[in-house]
């Protein structure tokens, strides 16, 4: 099942949103239990690229922050980043369309769906997609901004823009 969602096949049924984060949550905890392979887990998780179901995301944006601190540790460990740096070149690509869709301002037409998604999607980008030069130029106009209006960032998006802001350094 997972193979044939991955690859985006027509026969497989259409998965519900509570099916999709079962099977996530299924998934992850075989992993965090020795269970499962993890790299059926990262295989899970590379079909959802186009999702944009806010709890969906938000258990793929999870598993891709848990995984990321656990091969993080090994790699400080073993003093090898080979395996880290392929798998944030992997996590860097998988919601970037996303981020970019969504973007970082609310409108007024945002359901809470979408607004969830954003600050997941900016959550994400914190983590991965700091250096994108989309991202680090939206957060960093919005962190100017922040110096001389304390509302100028949404609370859903602040810690994000702040951590990419940070990332990013700067003269200042």
């Amino acid at each position: 099942l997972v193979v044939r969602c991955n690859n985006h096949d027509t026969t497989t049924p259409h998965l519900s949103v509570e099916d999709k984060v079962g099977l996530l949550e299924d998934a992850r905890a075989l992993s965090i239990a020795g269970l499962g392979d993890p790299s059926g887990l990262v295989e899970l998780v590379r079909g959802l690229g186009a999702e944009r179901n806010a709890n969906v995301v938000g258990e793929a944006v999870a598993i891709l922050s848990t995984l990321n601190n656990v091969l993080r540790y090994l790699s400080d460990q073993s003093g090898d980043k080979t395996v880290l740096n392929n798998y944030q070149s992997f996590a860097k690509q998988l919601f970037r369309a996303g981020v970019h869709e969504v973007g970082f301002d609310n409108g007024p037409d945002d359901d809470s769906n979408t607004k969830r998604v954003r600050s997941l999607f900016l959550s994400y980008a914190a983590l991965f997609l700091y250096d994108d030069n989309f991202v680090a130029t939206e957060a960093k106009k919005r962190f100017d901004n922040f110096l001389t209006d304390r509302k100028s960032i949404s609370a859903d998006s602040r810690a994000a823009v702040f951590k990419i802001s940070v990332k990013n350094g700067g003269e200042e």
